[in-house]
């Protein structure tokens, strides 16, 4: 669990400072801010179940 919380800090603090330099305007700043969060996260749960099936 601690690594799912790990990524969803880094993905948040990512998604903060993009967010604030990325777009004009507060609505733009946080519609962007959200769309990279959540792009972190769903191409982490999708790098993870990928990586499952891998044998080590």
């Amino acid at each position: 669990m601690i690594h799912f919380s790990l990524m969803v800090l880094f993905a948040l603090l990512v998604a903060l400072i993009f967010g604030v330099v990325g777009r004009e305007g507060e609505q733009g700043r946080l519609r962007y801010g959200l769309k990279i969060f959540l792009e972190f996260v769903g191409v982490g749960f999708v790098l993870a179940w990928l990586l499952y099936f891998v044998p080590w």
